[in-house]
């Protein structure tokens, strides 16, 4: 489920990232894992390449 939701591209605003005084538009994904979502139960394996993938999209 969390690699499902990591990797919806729909764009939103940022609430945190502001480009010349206005939100900046991320994959939905990226958003909700970074400003949204608490604390979740599990790790993050970065020897998993399709999981890193994720992140740096």
């Amino acid at each position: 489920m969390v690699r499902v939701l990591a990797s919806i591209e729909i764009e939103v605003p940022s609430e945190h990232i502001l480009s010349r005084l206005e939100a900046e538009l991320m994959p939905f994904g990226k958003a909700f894992f970074l400003e949204a979502a608490p604390d979740w139960t599990g790790s993050l394996d970065l020897k998993n390449a399709e999981a890193m993938n994720i992140v740096e999209s």
